[in-house]
């Protein structure tokens, strides 16, 4: 007989008294023979009916809640340690474990009984497995779940919600939010976050201070969709998200007014003599979902702190914060720029900035948005184009550029940042190395992988993969035996060539798409590892640094992870005597200032000029300031002779690091490219 029917059976049949005496006897009964479920039923049902209650409780406690109190100690230490260093919770003042009042007693795999020991009570039947409706959810929705315990319903919730971002850091959040921050610290002891953590989407927000702390902030992205909801027209939560949206399209509009009547006032006569006192003030603006272009934004804005030039980075918090229209009206109205500068991006991108305010783009890659005759069209008589392609004027001029606009500007390094530095035993016998050479993209294979992606919805997809993978491997041994192409149109030949040699051909405007690619993405891959390949052959001490190393077929066993960009780069590379240079479009590379800072030896793998886009040889004297290999076995000969001759290396080194410090600086940058701004606004003349 089941026991909900015994149950019925004992209330159907006895009087108040004697039913809780039968079912206190009943109780010891079933937890004699350790059927906990049961016995705990029928001590409850005693202790509703308040027949010797503390006799009861501590029954229940000794046998059904003591044996796990370790577990959940654990547990909730467990979940201390997770949440000390989660990024996205903002309260950390968790009571100490025997602070607690709850005390669960297991009544089933997924459910427990709450004990309040506080209020010496029974308080609530918590059950982990009921489910929470998600059928509404969708991938990149915005979701807030309120007074969520049960973890199987944060987790599908992450899952129903999480989608491919254009960056892999980016992320979606996922708002927990919970009325009571001390209820929340209770449930640490049955739930492990270790799972839902993971993600690193959750933001936790305790109380209405913290959701309004949280919600001021331009750049957090409101919830589309509130659950846990039931009352939606009367919850707090739903009017205070809805006065949110409210608050945030009325700041929008004000913002708006107030921007465009500081900026119309502005005059061409204020904007030179804002530069020529030497103060502009300047916002940069960047993105944490790039690579390296955050780093040279942090480093301009470095560069403006050293000479004493106001200035803002205008940068997402997190990876789940977004800079939208709101943020920039609300930065732009607070600190009034004189100057924004962005690297890759134009103006026309951002159509709520007013026309009368200097707009500087940095131009360090040849993205369809640069190389575009439009976006030459759209450039207006406050904009100017910094040109890191120094040895590749006719870039712009080709697709029509105003010259006026166009103003030189190399790649520099940072000398606050990569220096000399001291190392310890540690550092020495992890980053120590005659050699050292940096990519993130120096595995070929990836490279064919991704174009193979690039047409594998094709009808012929069969006969193409065979095509490319017979081109790479010509390739490949063609490179290797140092028989190397460089410019778009020789790849394109290339593919053409393969692909008629097996009678096939496809329009001329998917084969340009195709070359563009294969040049990129294995073209120079292999451009970037075959000469560390070579060097594997001759088996020199050599540390390869960068993400897809690790899989190399050749070159895994010297794979050493990412070199984090900044301090963590420069004591990797003062530990090394030669850099190996291998960037198969630039020579002026960042790698080639934070080397010689670093007080290493850069050793470069020519390029041959006519495809060198920034010929580090303009700024840099070859063989006294820099040195190049210009074949295998020019590279086997310079390796040998420098490693051989630490003098003549050193003295190089010296000799480059006075040239970069003199010129090749974010410092040098900025005060140049002030100085031409000034130049060439003060030719227009007068008015805006």
């Amino acid at each position: 007989m089941k026991r909900s029917l015994i149950f019925l059976y004992i209330k159907g049949n006895k009087k108040s008294e004697q039913l809780a005496s039968d079912l206190f006897a009943s109780g010891l009964f079933w937890l004699e023979r350790k059927n906990y479920e049961t016995a705990l039923e029928a001590l409850l049902e005693c202790h509703r009916l308040g027949y010797r209650q503390e006799e009861t409780e501590n029954i229940i406690l000794e046998n059904c809640y003591l044996p796990y109190r370790n577990q959940y100690k654990q547990t909730y230490f467990k979940n201390m340690e997770l949440l000390a260093n989660y990024p996205y919770i903002y309260r950390r003042d968790y009571p100490d474990f025997d602070e607690l009042s709850y005390e669960f007693i297991p009544f089933s795999a997924s459910r427990y009984i709450i004990y309040d020991r506080n209020k010496g009570a029974f308080i609530a039947d918590f059950d982990s497995k009921i489910s929470l409706n998600l059928s509404q959810c969708k991938p990149n929705d915005v979701i807030m779940i309120k007074n969520e315990f049960q973890l199987d319903n944060i987790i599908a919730c992450e899952n129903k919600t999480w989608a491919s971002q254009p960056y892999l850091w980016a992320k979606i959040p996922l708002f927990l939010f919970y009325q009571d921050f001390d209820e929340f610290a209770e449930y640490l002891q049955v739930l492990d976050l270790s799972l839902a953590l993971e993600s690193e989407r959750l933001v936790f927000l305790f109380g209405r201070t913290e959701l309004e702390q949280y919600f001021s902030e331009p750049q957090a992205l409101l919830p589309q969709r509130l659950l846990n909801v039931w009352d939606q027209e009367n919850d707090d939560l739903v009017k205070f998200i809805s006065q949110q949206y409210n608050r945030k399209l009325e700041d929008i509009n004000d913002l708006q007014d107030r921007l465009y009547s500081y900026y119309s006032a502005i005059t061409r006569n204020e904007l030179l003599e804002s530069i020529a006192s030497g103060n502009p003030r300047i916002l940069f603006f960047t993105s944490r979902f790039t690579t390296a272009l955050q780093y040279y934004t942090r480093d301009c804005a470095s560069a403006c702190d050293q000479l004493g030039i106001p200035n803002q980075v205008l940068i997402e918090k997190s990876n789940l914060h977004r800079v939208s229209g709101h943020n920039w009206l609300k930065v732009l109205n607070d600190f009034k720029p004189d100057i924004i500068f962005s690297i890759d991006h134009f103006r026309w991108e951002y159509p709520f900035l007013p026309d009368n305010i200097i707009y500087v783009c940095w131009v360090q890659d040849a993205l369809p948005t640069i190389a575009s005759q439009e976006s030459a069209a759209k450039i207006g008589p406050l904009d100017f184009v910094l040109n890191a392609f120094v040895s590749y004027p006719n870039f712009f001029r080709d697709f029509a550029y105003p010259s006026e606009a166009i103003i030189e500007a190399p790649i520099v390094a940072n000398p606050c940042i990569y220096k000399s530095y001291s190392l310890d035993q540690e550092e020495k016998d992890r980053y120590s190395a005659n050699i050292c050479a940096f990519s993130n993209t120096g595995n070929p294979q990836i490279g064919l992988d991704y174009c193979l992606t690039l047409i594998s919805d094709s009808p012929i997809y069969s006969d193409l993969e065979k095509i490319f993978k017979l081109a790479y491997r010509d390739m490949y041994e063609s490179f290797y035996q140092e028989n190397i192409i460089y410019s778009l149109e020789d790849y394109r030949r290339f593919l053409l060539n393969h692909l008629g040699a097996h009678n096939l051909s496809i329009p001329a405007k998917h084969l340009d798409y195709l070359a563009q690619n294969w040049r990129q993405e294995v073209g120079f891959r292999m451009l970037r590892s075959i000469p560390l390949e070579w060097l594997h052959e001759r088996s020199y001490d050599m540390k390869l640094w960068g993400r897809e190393w690790v899989d190399h077929p050749v070159l895994a066993d010297y794979a050493q992870g990412v070199a984090a960009n900044g301090e963590t780069l420069s004591r990797i590379i003062n530990a090394c005597k030669i850099v190996i240079g291998t960037n198969p479009v630039v020579t002026t590379h960042p790698r080639v200032g934070e080397s010689i800072l670093s007080n290493s030896f850069y050793l470069a793998y020519s390029i041959p000029a006519e495809n060198d886009w920034a010929n580090i040889r303009k700024y840099l004297i070859e063989d006294q300031e820099i040195v190049f290999a210009y074949n295998r076995e020019d590279l086997y000969k310079k390796v040998d002779y420098y490693l051989e001759n630490e003098v003549e290396r050193r003295q190089i080194v010296h000799r480059g690091h006075k040239k970069i410090l003199e010129n090749l600086t974010y410092e040098a940058l900025i005060n140049r490219v002030l100085k031409e701004i000034h130049r060439k606004l003060k030719n227009v003349g007068n008015g805006v």
